[in-house]
């Protein structure tokens, strides 16, 4: 890269145009197998994360990943692990009424953050406004500074989350349950 290209970051990958049809068969295997071996849960899967990636956020949605299951939590790390200059892990408490670091986890979510993962999301006082804040997109002010956010969100935990009567959380969070075990 040269500074023409106009690029800050780069993946640390060794493109290549060459496919290898063993590995993609392994990981369309193993997707599924996460995905509870149902086709239209990983076909959904795909699109969110792709979705995050665009860094668009007219759905103003979030997913919510339940079960008693290590592979919610495995989806998320490989999206990590494949894209790390676009995703974050914050802390099981950020979303919580009352989390003295919400502003400075937030602020770990600036561009070009697409994704953010809050694994075992802790559902007992959880604030739908601050959350709603979040899906939705709105500027988020930290040390009088907007923070406008890019990304989107994927929790995971092992109950359903308490929402209420709440019809506009229940709007945002679109929970797909996990079962299978590795």
């Amino acid at each position: 890269r040269t500074k023409a290209d106009y690029v800050s970051k780069c993946l640390d990958i060794n493109y290549t145009e060459e496919i290898d049809g063993n590995i993609i068969t392994e990981v369309k295997i193993t997707l599924t197998r996460i995905c509870n071996d149902d086709n239209s849960l990983l076909n959904f899967i795909l699109c969110y994360f792709g979705y995050c990636l665009t860094g668009e956020r007219s759905s103003q949605c979030f997913l919510m990943a339940i079960g008693n299951s290590e592979s919610k939590s495995m989806l998320a790390n490989i999206f990590m692990k494949a894209l790390p200059i676009y995703s974050r892990q914050l802390h099981r408490k950020t979303f919580n009424e009352d989390y003295p670091k919400y502003d400075k986890q937030l602020a770990m979510t600036t561009v070009p953050i697409r994704f953010v993962f809050v694994d075992d999301v802790d559902l007992n006082k959880l604030d739908c406004s601050t959350l709603k804040d979040f899906v939705d997109g709105d500027p988020v002010v930290y040390d009088d500074v907007n923070i406008n956010i890019q990304c989107k969100l994927y929790c995971t935990s092992d109950t359903d989350p308490k929402f209420g009567t709440d019809e506009s959380m229940k709007r945002r969070c679109i929970l797909t349950k996990f079962t299978n075990k590795f």
